[in-house]
């Protein structure tokens, strides 16, 4: 497989924003500061009960960024968020584009550094899925590893300063997604609506022969969960009941996808349960939690 194109210069890239009943002042100035990197942003916003009060805001934001807006009228979930922006891309002739959810921080000079990473990869004929940036858990402070997967072990491993190295996934927001690799892996996969969506996305990468890497020179800020729990040393986001549903459906939907690597199938299958006991023990409302735990398991065995 040949090797992907270079980006040849930022205004080929699309910004992708991702809302859902955002925080109005966070959304502006996170919009204001990425409008100072792009030259076109495309905000897509899931029936937002506040739409109209943050988008409005859009315009006055002063500088010469074009900002586009695709109004939903009702929550068709973030994967058909997301390849509404895809195919915005593809319809409009852009190079390249950057998804970022509505809660993300960047620093200035975030796109200069990604696609700067981006373009030394290609200079070494490496076939490109996506590139990502190290994520920064906005709680703790601290930076996840990498994930990556040889068959049923699952390595962990912390980048070191300005490293670049391939990985199994990233995380969607601060991706930067070449066109040609959308043409090649196609859209993101509607159904699975809010979980797990990054990840499908880069399995099906490996399985057209397209690399995934993360960037410790970009970093993204992210909340993660609803909050972190310290146990054995580790912090694990506390979700809540409806991220769960999703989680165990999801689940469920990725066993039965022939790219995904067979090491993720088998830890998603024991520790999701393991999962939901640590947010019942955490959090209570077992039954609650429980049922919607169940619920997302049989509509992920029928398909649904």
């Amino acid at each position: 497989m040949q090797s992907s194109p270079q980006l040849k210069s930022k205004e080929c890239i699309l910004g992708i924003i991702i809302t859902y009943n955002p925080e109005v002042k966070h959304f502006v100035n996170f919009a204001s500061r990425l409008s100072q990197q792009f030259s076109n942003i495309l905000v897509i916003d899931n029936d937002s009960k506040n739409q109209n009060e943050f988008l409005s805001n859009i315009e006055k934001i002063d500088n010469p960024c074009k900002f586009h807006v695709i109004r939903n009228s009702s929550n068709k979930g973030l994967a058909t968020a997301q390849n509404q922006g895809a195919q915005f891309v593809l319809d409009n002739g852009y190079e390249a584009f950057c998804i970022f959810d509505q809660d993300s921080h960047v620093e200035p000079d975030y796109l200069d550094i990604i696609v700067k990473d981006y373009n030394s990869l290609v200079l070494l004929n490496v076939s490109i899925g996506a590139i990502g940036p190290c994520v920064v858990d906005r709680s703790s402070g601290k930076s996840y590893p990498i994930a990556i997967y040889d068959g049923f072990l699952l390595n962990r491993y912390y980048l070191k300063d300005g490293e670049i190295a391939e990985c199994s996934y990233i995380i969607s927001s601060g991706s930067l997604i070449g066109a040609d690799a959308l043409k090649i892996v196609g859209f993101f996969l509607d159904r699975l609506f809010i979980n797990y969506i990054d990840i499908e996305w880069c399995f099906r990468c490996a399985a057209h022969n397209l690399k995934v890497f993360t960037t410790n020179n970009a970093k993204i800020t992210q909340d993660v969960g609803v909050y972190r729990k310290m146990f054995f040393g580790r912090a694990i986001p506390v979700h809540n009941p409806i991220r769960r549903y999703y989680a165990a459906r999801n689940s469920v939907i990725m066993l039965f996808l022939p790219h995904v690597s067979i090491g993720y199938k088998f830890r998603e299958a024991i520790f999701n349960p393991l999962r939901l006991i640590f947010d019942c023990v955490v959090e209570g409302n077992t039954l609650h939690r429980v049922n919607f735990f169940l619920k997302g398991v049989y509509d992920g065995i029928r398909g649904k």
